[in-house]
């Protein structure tokens, strides 16, 4: 997974404490797969993909218009669960 954020799916702007503004997108997806029994509905294994690309940007002001460089980062959190018997 590259750290550029292709087509992003949310986008964010804040101020700081310090009375800049940090403006930012991301691209987050879900990717999960369950197995269920067909006997009781009980959920027999479940896994989730979720990787998370941002683009950040601090900025002097509101509009935007004066920001540093854009400073990329890449999470990605795998989680998995199985039924113990």
């Amino acid at each position: 997974m590259g750290a550029a954020v292709d087509t992003p799916n949310w986008v964010e702007v804040k101020k700081t404490k310090e009375g800049k503004y940090e403006a930012g997108v991301g691209k987050e997806t879900f990717d999960v797969s369950m197995t269920v029994s067909t006997t009781d509905g009980r959920i027999l294994s479940a896994s989730m993909d979720n990787p998370v690309v941002t683009s950040v940007r601090e900025c002097d002001d509101a509009a935007l218009t004066k920001c540093g460089e854009a400073l990329q980062h890449a999470i990605h959190r795998h989680v998995e669960i199985t039924l113990m018997h």
